[in-house]
């Protein structure tokens, strides 16, 4: 039986914490009048943050807000991208997952890579 699946491309992104995070992508699509959005958000934790006392956070909660830059918007040249304070703001001890999407000019939203978001320490 044939079926219909409109799901995101899956992209994993890992970095070390405290570093600043870049990642180059080309839509294939003329992005105009388009609202680009990613979120990085808590999937899940371990119940301890290391350091004494510390925080758990709510899963579902927004951890952080990538910034896209659109670089050519007529080619949908775009680059994602997290400060090396936003990064130093996540976890290990924390699973997170991320997704980017876009509303077309006619209020259409899709989403079109989702994956996990990895902070690693450095050296880890």
């Amino acid at each position: 039986m044939p079926t219909y699946t409109q799901l995101p491309g899956e992209l994993d992104v890992t970095f070390n914490v405290g570093d600043e995070v870049n990642i180059a992508m080309n839509l294939g699509f003329n992005v105009t009048d388009y609202t680009l959005s990613s979120i990085i958000y808590v999937a899940g934790n371990s119940g301890f943050q290391g350091g004494g006392g510390g925080f758990v956070p709510t899963v579902g909660a927004t951890a952080a807000t990538p910034t896209i830059t659109v670089s050519n918007a007529t080619t949908g040249a775009v680059v994602w991208s997290l400060t090396e304070t936003q990064t130093a703001s996540l976890s290990p001890g924390i699973s997170y997952r991320w997704y980017f999407r876009i509303v077309t000019p006619g209020s259409v939203t899709r989403t079109l890579l989702a994956g996990l978001c990895i902070p690693r320490a450095p050296g880890g």
